[in-house]
């Protein structure tokens, strides 16, 4: 007779010892999450078993199940052989946290005679000498598993499968949000180094809120995945709280993995921005992006999200709580973020060659000089364009740049050469739509850092996305207090807008000035109303503000104004209201 112990939603079987506490059914002392399902014992379960006794690389097996009962749907799976999607290795609970000890069984929808079942628990890739599943594994720790079907006669092996198990302490089995929750894990490889820009191979599982529920760490997470993980920033890498990317990882590669992640088109490359000493508000992110994209020019799409660090062996607990953090797309080639045309290698001559190229003026940003600036790549790859069979797409863009440097300091804002004048090289209307949306914020680093362009195949060069603009809309907390005056242009080591560098020469002609006043009155009727960014930041508060008590809590010596976060939102608004004012009097002719 069987003595194993299933805990499924909706099923009734009488067990030795059944407590219910907190939400979690524990049997025998296995936490067993509601709607999931989870076995432990030996003999014939009703569902996933193993192919035999013996051990699995830290993990006990047992029992004599069917393990094509296993099958289902696998969070981050990813491709392989060009098998068939029955032939793939699935997981029961397919992810997820588990306190004390979680027992996972392995299967696939075809196991032919022969064919064994290899997995790993560390996150290595598995291969045909990896241990072989012989019944569910009990799993003790955070793990990453990897599995993949071995078909006898060394052909046709499944795709490789991974998933992530985060075992969780006592102390955040009752945490819950009204927004997403995202646990990020660098298991054995230790802390994230605070330098340089290589990534530590670790995993992020995602909680959210769906159905008028609340996100909870109880809950299947709707993303379990490998990830490389660093620090993100240049000098917010010496904040307390510190951003961070990541890069989703394939189950049996570490090529990308393009998921969706809260709701945000597909993609495998986001950042989590701390909003740290600058923006106590929590919305400035938002805010700023949200106008941009309200203009017509993309900018990241953004969620609020808590997050939470295990850079250790431990289970995650209250200590690892990080704060509130923007989810935010990084800017990237792509069709739902910045969709410009793939550049090839072989890409050399006309039109090929003209596009698409996303490139930023930044720190330490040096991959070519035009015009006396310095640029970096961004894509291509930096790494990409130092072959030298794609100096000739270096070059190409330089010139592009140069050209229309040439161009708008030349007689007439025509290139003294060729005739050509800038508006032919650069789209006019996002170099004023970028300007405005950084005067109107008083984005300190506008003009110098963080400044992106694009370019597509014959298209002219564009200015953007905007990026990084924490340092902005009147923060009292910057140390050098840059921002708070509404009413002045710049101060201290922040660029001129109507000065710096290509700014003073386009303000001199006549015509960009009158489009740029032209668009300034537009949006001053549209996104930049104050009565429609008062809502938005309305909404964003409220989005954050339950969330909010628990970063203040977590960063005490980051208060908002006054110890209150009704002070922040109105110091936002205030600041906005006098600053749209001051921009009115500077940039449009009195009225008659």
């Amino acid at each position: 007779m069987a003595t194993g112990v299933v805990c499924r939603a909706g099923l009734r079987k009488s067990v030795s010892s059944r407590l219910v506490l907190g939400g979690l059914l524990l049997v025998s002392g296995l936490a067993c999450l509601p709607g999931v399902f989870m076995e432990t014992g030996t003999g014939t379960p009703e569902a996933a078993g193993g192919r035999g006794g013996g051990n699995g690389g830290g993990g006990t097996g047992g029992g004599t199940g069917n393990p094509d009962a296993a099958a289902g749907s696998v969070p981050g799976s990813g491709g392989g052989s060009g098998q068939a999607p029955s032939t793939a290795v699935s997981f029961l609970p397919p992810a997820g946290p588990f306190r004390g000890s979680a027992v996972v069984s392995i299967g696939t929808a075809v196991l032919s005679p022969g064919d064994a079942i290899h997995y790993t628990l560390d996150g290595s890739l598995p291969s045909r000498s990896s241990p072989v599943y012989g019944g569910p594994i009990t799993i003790g720790k955070t793990s990453v598993l990897r599995a993949f079907v071995a078909r006898a006669g060394a052909v046709g092996d499944s795709s490789m499968a991974a998933t992530v198990y985060v075992r969780l302490a006592d102390d955040v089995t009752g945490f819950t949000s009204n927004l997403p929750i995202v646990l990020m894990h660098t298991h054995t490889a230790g802390a994230l180094p605070l330098l340089g820009t290589e990534r530590l191979l670790g995993s992020v599982s995602l909680f959210e809120p769906s159905a008028g529920k609340r996100a909870s760490l109880l809950n299947l997470p709707t993303l379990a995945a490998r990830a490389g993980l660093r620090i993100h920033g240049n000098s917010s890498r010496s904040f307390p709280q510190r951003s961070y990317n990541i890069e989703l990882r394939e189950a049996g590669s570490d090529d990308d993995l393009d998921r969706s992640v809260a709701g945000l088109p597909t993609d495998s490359d986001w950042v989590l921005v701390a909003p740290s000493f600058m923006d106590r508000a929590l919305v400035r992110t938002s805010l700023g992006f949200q106008l941009s994209n309200e203009m017509g020019q993309y900018a990241p799409r953004v969620r609020p999200c808590e997050v939470f660090l295990t850079e250790n062996d431990t289970p995650t607990g209250r200590t690892h709580y990080m704060g509130v953090y923007m989810l935010v797309e990084r800017i990237k080639r792509g069709k739902a973020r910045v969709p410009v045309e793939r550049l090839e290698a072989d890409a050399v001559k006309p039109p090929a060659i003209s596009g698409g190229y996303i490139f930023r003026m930044d720190h330490g940003a040096n991959d070519f000089v035009a015009g006396g600036q310095a640029y970096g790549f961004v894509y291509p790859d930096p790494e990409v364009m130092m072959d030298p069979g794609r100096q000739v797409q270096v070059q190409y863009l330089r010139g592009q740049m140069q050209d229309f440097v040439e161009a708008l300091n030349g007689s007439g804002f025509k290139h003294p050469k060729t005739g050509v004048p800038y508006g032919q090289i650069i789209d006019v209307p996002s170099f004023i739509d970028n300007h405005l949306i950084n005067i109107l914020i008083k984005n300190v680093d506008a003009f110098r850092f963080s400044s992106y362009f694009h370019k597509d195949r014959d298209r002219p060069i564009k200015a953007g996305p905007l990026w990084d603009i924490d340092r902005s809309m009147g923060t009292p907390h910057d140390d050098s207090l840059r921002e708070i005056n509404p009413e002045q242009w710049a101060i201290g080591d922040a660029a001129h807008p109507l000065t710096h560098g290509i700014w003073g020469r386009l303000f001199a002609d006549p015509a960009f000035k009158a489009a740029h006043a032209r668009r300034f009155t537009e949006l001053l009727a549209g996104p930049f109303s104050l009565p429609r960014i008062n809502a938005h930041i309305d909404r964003f508060a409220a989005e954050v503000r339950e969330a909010q008590a628990r970063h203040v809590q977590r960063w005490p010596e980051m208060p908002p104004v006054m110890g209150a976060y009704d002070a922040e939102i109105k110091l936002l608004k205030d600041w906005l209201a006098l600053r749209v004012a001051w921009l009115q009097k500077q940039l449009l002719p009195p009225a008659m």
